[in-house]
C-alpha cells in the first residue's frame, strides 16, 4: 500500500509539474508575441519618422537646387546686362575717339612737359594724330581701347562667376 501511495504522490508531481510547465509555455508565448508585437510597433514608428525626416530633406534639396538655379540665371542675365553696358561704352568711346572729341593720352609722357597739358589733352578737340602732349596715337588708341574691353568682359564674368559662387555658398551652408 506504501508503494501505491508513493506512486500516486510521483503521477501527481508529475501531472503538476507538467501543468505548471504548460502554464508557464502559455505564459512565455504570451509574453514572447507580447514583446514582439511592441517591438513591431517601436520600428514602424521609428521607420514612419525616418520616412518623413527624408521627404522633409528631399524637399529642402529641391529648394536649394530650385535656389541656385534662380541665382545662376541671374547672374546670366546681369552678365549679359554689363556686357551689352560694356560694348555700348566703348563703341561710344571709340566714335568720340574717331571723331576726335576725346584724345588718350600717356600721363607719365605728358607729365615730362607742361602740366596743364596733360589735363588739357584729355578732353581737347580737333588737332593732330594724337601723338603730341604725351598722346597716343590712332592705333595705340584702338589697341588700349580694345584691351580695357576685354578687361570689362572678364570683370563682367568674374562678377557673375563671384554671384553663383557665393549662392552656392548661401546653398550650402
Amino acid at each position: 500500500m506504501l508503494g501505491l501511495k508513493v506512486g500516486l504522490v510521483v503521477v501527481a508531481l508529475i501531472a503538476l509539474i507538467g501543468a505548471y510547465a504548460m502554464i508557464d509555455s502559455r505564459g512565455y508565448d504570451r509574453g514572447r508575441s507580447e514583446t514582439m508585437a511592441e517591438v513591431a510597433q517601436r520600428d514602424n514608428e521609428a521607420l514612419r519618422a525616418s520616412i518623413a525626416a527624408h521627404a522633409a530633406a528631399q524637399a529642402r534639396v529641391r529648394d536649394l537646387e530650385a535656389q541656385s538655379v534662380r541665382s545662376v540665371a541671374q547672374a546670366g542675365g546681369e552678365l549679359a546686362q554689363r556686357m551689352e553696358v560694356v560694348r555700348v561704352e566703348n563703341a561710344l568711346l571709340r566714335a568720340d575717339l574717331a571723331a576726335g572729341r576725346v584724345r588718350l593720352v600717356d600721363p607719365g609722357r605728358a607729365a615730362e612737359g607742361d602740366r596743364g597739358a596733360a589735363a588739357e589733352a584729355c578732353t581737347a578737340t580737333g588737332g593732330g594724330d594724337g601723338a603730341g602732349a604725351g598722346g597716343f596715337s590712332a592705333s595705340a588708341a584702338g589697341f588700349l581701347l580694345g584691351e580695357a574691353e576685354r578687361a570689362d568682359r572678364i570683370a563682367a564674368r568674374l562678377a557673375a562667376a563671384q554671384a553663383v559662387i557665393l549662392s552656392d555658398r548661401e546653398v550650402c551652408r
